[in-house]
């Protein structure tokens, strides 16, 4: 079953997460004070509210 994310995804494109994964990637979080932890919660919120207007314009059409 394909996961809703993956629509999103084109052939060949890395998840978000294989991405935060990569050690070049922790080298330059690191160099600039990043932690995945905080890009993930940031991807997380943007969902949540996203789908939070979705819900609102469903409810007002």
């Amino acid at each position: 079953m394909e996961n809703r994310t993956d629509a999103f995804l084109y052939p060949g494109e890395p998840r978000l997460r294989e991405l935060l994964d990569d050690p070049l990637v922790h080298m330059v979080m690191a160099r600039d004070g990043v932690y995945p932890s905080e890009v993930l919660a940031l991807v997380q919120d943007v969902a949540r509210r996203r789908a939070n207007q979705c819900e609102e314009r469903r409810a007002v059409a």
